[in-house]
């Protein structure tokens, strides 16, 4: 039983961690876009920018979010437009980096299930169904941490997502 908490305590830690990790890499990777996004709509919106720096801003934005950007005329476009831009952009940076990290960890289950049934338990004074029940076992519970540990990131990915969004 000692063995059994430790291991469910070392599970918890590396989840844990590996959200942590995983949330951490998310932000700075939507903190860095979302800032030069920021940096674009300052160049657009900025009265002293000349006419080439709203266009090469405005071009370089729209190669990257050409969804959003089709429905705005840089010739036309208001301060209140660049306000609603910015929150449009920065809602699908942060879609985008949550369904990349949800793929990520999907992938991560699904490699956790696999190694899951496939593992054996070592016991070696026990009969061959002893041998196949405690096999069973651990295999089952293997499978459940993964899906445990798999929750944990989707929920904190879906909390993190949401404050990033107030960004």
């Amino acid at each position: 039983q000692i063995n059994r908490l430790a291991d469910s305590i070392r599970g918890i830690t590396e989840g844990a961690r590996a959200v942590c990790d995983s949330l951490g890499d998310m932000t700075v990777s939507v903190i860095e876009e979302t800032s030069a996004v920021k940096k674009n709509i300052e160049v657009i919106g900025d009265l002293n920018s000349t006419q080439a720096q709203r266009l090469s801003a405005f071009n370089d934005l729209q190669s990257a979010y050409p969804g959003i950007l089709n429905s705005y005329d840089l010739e036309k476009i208001a301060l209140s437009d660049l306000i609603t831009l910015e929150r449009e952009l920065t809602k699908a940076i942060v879609e985008r980096a949550k369904e990349s990290r949800k793929a990520e960890i999907n992938k991560d289950l699904l490699v956790s299930l696999e190694e899951a049934n496939r593992a054996e338990a070592f016991a070696p004074f026990n009969t061959d169904a002893g041998q196949q029940q405690q096999t069973d076992a651990l295999r089952e519970n293997l499978r459940l941490q993964a899906f445990k540990l798999a929750e944990e990131k989707l929920n904190a990915l879906d909390q993190a997502s949401l404050d990033l969004n107030k960004f």
